[in-house]
């Protein structure tokens, strides 16, 4: 499986796991170094969500489908790139929550 965002390396995917954590449990735009320009805290929290939504390619022809909540096995940079790096992680409303 995938995210939305076609992230380089697993240390990316949890920076942004790191951000949304934050950002979730009342931390300011400007303390977590997110861009001053950024509209609001939700716009950001939002935004990070849509990036680290789960997706299975081609999951209308396999009938295999991201879970809602539960564990799912990612691997990355998205196809044609060679995948680099390989997690196991915990998705809630097929988002992101975390990585091992």
């Amino acid at each position: 499986m995938y995210t939305t965002f076609n992230y380089k390396t697993k240390k990316a995917v949890k920076e942004d796991l790191a951000l949304l954590e934050a950002l979730s449990h009342g931390a300011d735009i400007e303390e977590v170094g997110m861009p001053k320009t950024t509209p609001s805290v939700e716009y950001a929290i939002n935004r990070l969500k849509a990036r680290l939504t789960c997706y299975q390619p081609n999951g209308d022809l396999t009938d295999t489908q991201c879970p809602e909540n539960g564990t799912v096995y990612l691997e990355g940079p998205h196809y044609p790139e060679p995948h680099r790096w390989y997690a196991q992680g915990t998705v809630k409303n097929r988002v992101l929550v975390s990585i091992k």
